[in-house]
C-alpha cells in the first residue's frame, strides 16, 4: 500500500498570491524539501533519485522558479519549467524537471511525490476543510491554488493513469472513513464508561457514605501527588 503521509515539514513559506517562496534550511534531504515545496505550491517536481543529497538554502521572497533553479544548481542539475495560463491569462508554473545535463524531460523521470500519494494527500487536506464546514472561498489561497494546479495536472494525465489515481483516492477516503468510524466508536465507549463510573460513584455516596469518603480522600491525595510531580 502506498504511504499517504505528508512530507516532513521544513522551514518553507509559500505565498500563492505572489508565487514567492521563502525558506531557511540546512542539510535538509533534497527529496523531503522538494516534496514539501510540491505540496505547498501544487507544482509537480520531477527529478531522478538523489539519495543522500542534502540542501542548505536561505531564500527570502523569491519566485518559485528562482528557488527551484537555486535548488537545481546546488544539486548540479539543469532545470526545465513547464507553464500554463490560468483563468486570468497569467502564466503559472505547473511542472519543473530537475535533470542531469543532457537529459530531456519526460515521463520516465519520477516525481518527488507519486501522483497516487499526492492525490491521497490533497484529498485529505481538502476534506479536513470541508469537515470543518469551511466554505470554498474561505479556504486559504495557497491551498486553493495548489489544488487547482493539481486538478489541471490530473486532467492532463493519460486516461489509464488518471483512473488509477482516482481509484487510489477513493480507496484512501474509504480507509479514512473506516478509521474515523473506529475512533467515533471508541469515543462513545469511553463516554459510556465515564457515565457508568459517575453513576456508581453517586450510588456509593447514597448507600455507603463512609466508603465514599475514603474513596474521595484517596482520589484527592492522588491528584495532589500528580500536581507535585509535574511541578518539580
Amino acid at each position: 500500500m502506498l504511504p499517504i503521509a505528508m512530507p516532513v515539514a521544513a522551514a518553507v513559506d509559500y505565498d500563492a498570491a505572489s508565487n514567492r517562496i521563502s525558506m531557511q534550511v540546512e542539510d535538509e534531504p533534497a527529496a523531503s524539501l522538494l516534496g514539501r515545496i510540491s505540496v505547498l505550491s501544487g507544482v509537480e517536481i520531477r527529478m531522478p533519485p538523489r539519495e543522500g543529497q542534502t540542501l542548505s538554502l536561505s531564500l527570502d521572497g523569491v519566485t518559485l522558479e528562482v528557488a527551484l533553479a537555486r535548488v537545481a544548481r546546488q544539486l548540479q542539475l539543469s532545470h526545465v519549467f513547464s507553464h500554463r495560463r490560468d483563468e486570468h491569462g497569467e502564466l503559472v508554473l505547473v511542472t519543473a524537471w530537475l535533470l542531469p545535463e543532457g537529459q530531456a524531460p519526460g515521463g520516465d523521470v519520477p516525481a518527488v511525490i507519486s501522483p497516487e500519494r499526492e492525490s491521497a494527500a490533497r484529498t485529505i487536506i481538502m476534506q479536513r476543510y470541508r469537515d470543518r464546514g469551511v466554505a470554498e472561498a474561505d479556504i486559504p489561497e495557497a491551498v486553493r491554488i495548489a489544488e487547482q494546479r493539481w486538478q489541471a495536472r490530473l486532467e492532463a494525465m493519460d486516461p489509464d493513469q488518471r483512473e488509477q489515481v482516482l481509484e487510489r483516492r477513493q480507496q484512501v477516503m474509504q480507509e479514512r472513513q473506516a478509521v474515523q468510524e473506529d475512533l467515533d466508536a471508541r469515543r462513545e465507549q469511553l463516554r459510556e464508561q465515564r457515565e457508568d463510573r459517575a453513576r456508581e460513584y453517586e450510588a456509593l455516596r447514597e448507600t455507603d457514605p463512609e466508603r465514599w469518603e475514603q474513596r474521595r480522600q484517596a482520589e484527592e491525595a492522588q491528584r495532589r501527588r500528580m500536581e507535585e510531580r509535574y511541578a518539580e
